[in-house]
């Protein structure tokens, strides 16, 4: 996923908003310095931030640690229910941040892309 369609999808989740093609962590102000790029947005830790919450709510876990290659990995398990027997993971190994890595993860594990 490049970083527009990982900032869109992020959007979609409802964390942050776009305008104009441009993405801000916060509600839409008439500040428009504090818009950014997508590939700004994907690395913003107050993103990463709201998504992990969002995994949380969900009483998904998560774990975040760095590759011996140095690439940062995200994994995200769905915890074992009655309705769900199997355990589901969700992991992106990417040579990026380590904030686009946990975007992408919680996008994949709560957004379903």
């Amino acid at each position: 996923m490049n970083d527009k369609e990982l900032a869109d999808a992020v959007v979609a989740l409802g964390v942050g908003c776009a305008r104009l093609d441009k993405y801000q962590v916060a509600p839409v102000t008439d500040n428009v310095r504090e818009y950014g790029s997508a590939k700004w947005f994907v690395r913003d830790w107050r993103v990463a931030g709201a998504l992990m919450e969002r995994v949380y709510e969900k009483r998904y876990s998560f774990m975040v640690m760095q590759m011996p290659d140095e690439k940062p990995m995200m994994t995200i398990q769905q915890p074992l229910t009655a309705e769900n027997d199997q355990k589901n993971w969700a992991a992106q190994v990417v040579n990026e941040s380590l904030p686009r890595a946990i975007i992408e993860a919680c996008v994949e594990a709560i957004g379903g892309h």
